[in-house]
């Protein structure tokens, strides 16, 4: 008789996106055919589910919590105070087991809870690492056939998964060894918070008591996000932006901004302003490039423009390296959410208001001559249209400026005209746009656009490579724990 295939949750960040999607592929055609696992998706959620309590549910039933690991994932505050905190409770419980996929280079054996957990691929060695992709993948997938083994051996022979003749966890050893070393408060703290069921935790709880200390095992702290930070003296100012949920594109706009559809977003950072030439031309200078026309409108703190898709990701991928922080282009879902204003929206038309006078550059009040009657190109012309300074207009719910118009905003996904039509009967949580494509998505429209493309829901697509005065971008970062 055939076993029953064993619950899989997979915890991931969304950077990871892909590197999840790979794994799915591998164990598609392997342990998922054979009905030796069954991976549940956060796909699966269904319009108007509680995201939450799905999460917490799928998790509670797995036998077997995959952790990809990244510096992505050891920053996410989600991840971190409600993922593995329960994923921990049920390994402690007896009812899961817990084994970490290390993604990318990063300091997780320093993780107060994955520290001490065997991880895989072999030697523990990041699949980025390997030249070869699909060897990591297929040493990832040796290993989780064996935790399957290891699992049903385990049922087999103990009618209670928590059967406390079991072998003493090394990770728990470990991790109480350098407790009694240490003979501090903390550290047993420490103990109890990692271990709260671990064969020293009563242990733990008399030495606190020794020490006059109250038998608490404390959670992880998490200090709360800055609102604003700038993580260099001439780095661009980044606003915190407080995940949530929202509703997606608009049904009385263009055929591409339809179906109107849930979006769930978690925590992110979002630049105050597009991308200004002064800061541009810091990059250039300290890198060699050549610096992009402005014009002969002026430099400054006029928005970059000139630059095309490749250009904003090499100064994302600068700024990274420059700051040890992680800055990219933001998602197209990321960059909509945050000019409706996230959770304070309003439900305005523009990005700040309803009159696109009062927060933005369009093609009327744009240049010289402020014009009144149907927009045209050649009435731009004689106007003597361009770019404004950053921050002239007013700001959105979120202290956010220039969304509407100045310049159009390059977005990280890939453009595909019925993208939204896949959310239709389902929630998109934190949508990364299709996996390829031949344009790239523009947001917000420019100083010589009409209104109507200077909507929040307007989406438009170019070509990867086109530099134009009318394009610029604005940054994205990870809002990695305590905001740093």
């Amino acid at each position: 008789m055939q076993n029953a295939p064993l619950q899989t949750f997979i915890i991931y960040a969304r950077a990871d996106e892909a590197h999840k999607n790979e794994l799915l592929r591998h164990l598609k055609g392997t342990l998922i055919a054979s009905g030796d696992l069954r991976v549940w998706q956060d796909g699966e959620l269904l319009p108007g589910e509680d995201w939450k309590k799905s999460i917490k549910k799928n998790l509670e039933q797995s036998d077997l919590v995959l952790v990809l690991v990244s510096s992505d994932a050891l920053g996410s505050d989600f991840i971190n105070t409600e993922e593995l905190r329960m994923a921990l409770q049920q390994r402690d419980a007896g009812r899961s087991t817990v084994v970490p996929v290390i993604l990318r280079p990063c300091l997780w054996t320093s993780h107060p809870i994955l520290r001490g957990l065997q991880g895989l691929p072999k030697n523990m060695t990041p699949v980025k690492s390997y030249a070869d992709p699909d060897e990591a993948w297929t040493e990832v997938l040796q290993g989780i056939e064996r935790s399957l083994l290891e699992i049903r051996q385990k049922s087999s022979h103990s009618p209670q998964k928590n059967n406390t003749s079991a072998t003493p966890d090394p990770a728990d050893s470990a991790s109480w060894k350098m407790a009694v070393r240490l003979d501090v408060e903390a550290a047993y703290r420490h103990y109890l918070d990692d271990f709260p069921k671990g064969i020293h935790a009563a242990e733990a709880q008399k030495r606190i008591t020794a020490l006059g200390a109250k038998v608490i095992t404390p959670k992880l702290q998490i200090p709360e996000p800055k609102t604003l930070l700038r993580d260099c003296p001439d780095c661009p100012e980044m606003v915190f932006v407080q995940g949530g949920e929202f509703l997606m594109g608009s049904e009385d706009g263009e055929p591409d901004e339809k179906p109107v559809h849930r979006v769930i977003l978690s925590d992110f950072y979002i630049g105050k302003y597009p991308v200004t030439l002064e800061e541009y031309d810091l990059y250039c200078a300290a890198t060699k490039r050549k610096k992009p026309a402005d014009e002969g409108w002026g430099r400054g703190r006029r928005p970059v423009i000139n630059v095309s898709w490749d250009n904003a990701d090499d100064y994302c991928d600068w700024l990274s390296e420059k700051t040890g922080q992680q800055y990219r282009l933001p998602t197209e879902a990321e960059w909509e959410f945050a000019a409706r204003g996230g959770i304070k929206s309003k439900g305005r038309k523009y990005s700040g208001g309803n009159d696109l006078d009062e927060v933005g550059w369009y093609w009327e009040n744009s240049g010289d001559k402020v014009l009144s009657d149907e927009w045209s190109a050649d009435k731009i012309n004689k106007n003597n249209g361009k770019t404004h300074p950053v921050g002239e207009k007013a700001a959105n719910e979120l202290g956010l400026h220039d969304m509407s118009g100045n310049v159009w905003e390059w977005c990280r996904d890939w453009y595909d005209e019925k993208y939204y039509e896949q959310w239709s009967k389902a929630v998109a949580l934190n949508p990364n746009g299709p996996e390829n494509g031949e344009y790239a998505v523009l947001r917000g429209g420019s100083w010589s656009d009409s209104d109507g493309n200077c909507r929040v829901a307007r989406r438009v697509r170019n070509g990867r490579g086109l530099r134009s005065y009318l394009i610029g971008f604005r940054l994205a970062r990870v809002a990695s724990a305590g905001g740093q």
